[in-house]
């Protein structure tokens, strides 16, 4: 199965749902650095998922599998909350995350508000250095999907080699776009992205 893939991306909720997923996941993940390929991991700690397991044991559990990670994605939250890196400023934090598990892109979003509307924004951290998008208004419809759709952007400008400039504007547009249509399946293809991003989201957007 993983013969003929160069990027294998595994959701973080897979350790706290059962022991046979957790198993599939690391496993995928061992296998899949073995063969050479770049392992995308995704935090998505969920504490509604986990009120009977203890902090301890869901630190261990991520501690497992982020060694096999190439890129991440998370917030400082994770890194905080979870993995108990002391609230030293965001690049001091992912810098030792990094280092420790030999990471080599960790990327994140955050919705928040601006002069009272909803902002989409988004970071990625390569080497030292700290690359954020600007701020991009929406109308969200239906958050669902919404930061797997920034994942997935910046999975492609990594696959298609952008500057961090073109991959965040992409990640953080296909996020909105994605937020601001019903239902969690895309309507729209990369091309409609592109012009979505050439009209500064002027364009009109009809959710299913």
């Amino acid at each position: 199965m993983l013969e003929d893939v160069d990027y294998v991306h595994i959701c973080g909720i897979t350790l706290s749902l059962t022991n046979k997923t957790r198993t599939a996941a690391l496993k995928l993940a061992e296998m899949a650095q073995r063969m050479r390929k770049t392992v995308c991991f995704d935090f998505n700690y969920r504490i509604g998922l986990n009120e009977d397991t203890s902090h301890s044991v869901m630190k261990e559990r991520y501690e497992e599998i982020l060694p096999y990670v190439d890129v991440a994605f998370g917030s400082i939250r994770d890194l905080t909350d979870l993995l108990d890196y002391p609230d030293i400023g965001a690049q001091h934090i992912f810098k030792h995350f990094m280092d420790d598990f030999d990471i080599e892109y960790f990327a994140g979003s955050n919705l928040g508000q601006k002069d009272s509307k909803k902002c989409f924004e988004g970071f990625i951290y390569h080497e030292g250095e700290l690359y954020r998008s600007k701020p991009r208004e929406v109308d969200v419809l239906d958050r669902i999907g919404g930061r797997d759709a920034f994942a997935s952007g910046i999975i492609t400008g990594l696959i298609e080699h952008w500057d961090y400039d073109s991959m965040l504007q992409f990640a953080v547009a296909n996020a909105v776009m994605t937020q601001e249509a019903m239902n969690d399946v895309p309507i729209f293809d990369k091309n409609d992205i592109f012009d979505y991003i050439q009209c500064d989201g002027k364009n009109d957007l009809i959710g299913y």
